[in-house]
């Protein structure tokens, strides 16, 4: 019984800790990437979180990224040579998006396709 209090209690000050441990982030830029899969860059104003749902998602050939803003309101690129997102640690951005990307190339993602304009 006290082996499971204490794993109950070790559990739950890991818990804690990796809270306290983002809430100490600096908050995001404007466009900014505020997490990727496996790194939390920033948070998303006064004590929110970085939102790990597919409405803040940008998914990727090599890498997903996530941001304050949803991922429908930025606006598509405006052509292929356009650097969609840079990868650059904390200061990752998204810039446009793209129907779908090309894999990462010296830390920038461009547009594979873009939406068909009438």
């Amino acid at each position: 019984m006290a082996k499971i209090l204490c794993i109950i209690v070790l559990t739950m000050m890991t818990i804690v800790n990796a809270q306290d441990n983002e809430n100490d982030l600096d908050d995001c830029f404007n466009s900014q990437v505020c997490r990727t899969e496996d790194t939390v860059y920033c948070k998303c104003g006064w004590n929110n979180f970085c939102p790990q749902t597919a409405d803040y998602r940008i998914q990727t050939p090599g890498i997903t990224v996530y941001t304050c803003k949803r991922a429908d309101e930025f606006f598509f690129c405006s052509d292929t040579s356009v650097w969609a997102i840079t990868l650059q640690g904390s200061l990752s951005r998204v810039t446009c998006r793209c129907l779908t990307y090309e894999l990462p190339s010296q830390n920038v993602i461009k547009c594979a396709t873009l939406p068909q304009t009438v």
